[in-house]
């Protein structure tokens, strides 16, 4: 989408109505990408921190039933929640990153291209 956007920026240089409306419509999408990454980050972190702080604890030292439920506790944690996108893209800021890099990457070649 980004990549579109700015094809479509590119495509009407001349008229800076159109480069405003492009504008404001890929930065639009570009935030909305962002919001929904970052929470996916926040959720991811967590979660792998509740491992972390369960293991560091004194649960070898607690009674059988909680041993048993404090290693549930660990063994859960050690494959992070996440938010994804129709099961493909793993929501987090370095997808985030990594999807604005490659949508930049292409149009700076598919502009390469056209000159």
């Amino acid at each position: 989408m980004l990549q579109l956007g700015l094809s479509m920026i590119l495509a009407v240089m001349d008229n800076f109505n159109e480069v405003v409306q492009y504008a404001i419509i890929t930065s639009g999408v570009l935030l909305n990408l962002l919001f929904n990454s970052y929470p996916g980050q926040i959720l991811m972190d967590h979660s792998i921190d509740i491992s972390n702080k369960a293991y560091s604890g004194n649960w070898y030292d607690a009674p059988p039933k909680f041993q048993r439920l404090f290693l549930m506790i660990i063994r859960r944690g050690s494959e992070p929640c996440c938010i994804s996108a129709g099961k493909m893209v793993i929501l987090t800021l370095s997808s985030f990153s990594t999807v604005n890099f490659h949508s930049i990457d292409r149009f700076l070649r598919s502009s390469q291209i056209s000159e």
